[in-house]
């Protein structure tokens, strides 16, 4: 097996077995998280995947000695309500996605790894609307994982 994809399913099922994470879509829509490995986006009915987490192996690069894989993960919702707090309106699910559910999915992801936290790097997560299949939600996260091999010994 390639070692972007051993790291995609290792990721795939911390998410899928974390119980907090998985909390999170169940208070909120009522099913668990659908967790998913390499969705194409233009091919999917996100209304029926939605809640999802999709994780894809992005891109690899790297000498004999050190690899270097990293790996997409992205939480999906379907959520048009809007709160509203002190006078500001707020998109629910986007303070959902920010504020339950990407701390929960990093917590499983550090609980879960804990050997690729000293040689994972994380890109800033950013949320959005996905204008072409509104009122989807997304919280997507890039995660680098350096591994280094001593010499002899094999790799990931």
């Amino acid at each position: 097996m390639l070692p972007s994809m051993r790291l995609c399913r290792a990721i795939a099922a911390a998410l899928q077995k974390d119980a907090l994470f998985q909390a999170v879509a169940q208070e909120e829509y009522t099913r668990p998280w659908q967790v998913l490995i390499g969705f194409d986006g233009r091919r999917t009915d996100w209304e029926q995947k939605a809640p999802c987490a999709v994780i894809a192996p992005w891109q690899s690069d790297g000498a004999s000695s050190k690899r270097e894989y990293a790996i997409s993960l992205t939480l999906a919702v379907v959520d048009k309500r809007v709160d509203e707090e002190s006078g500001i309106r707020v998109s629910h699910g986007l303070a959902v996605l920010d504020e339950r559910a990407w701390p929960r999915a990093w917590a499983a992801l550090q609980d879960a790894l804990p050997g690729i936290e000293p040689t994972a790097s994380l890109q800033e997560p950013a949320v959005g609307v996905n204008q072409e299949y509104a009122p989807m939600l997304l919280l997507h996260a890039g995660l680098a994982v350096e591994v280094n091999t001593p010499v002899g010994d094999r790799r990931l």
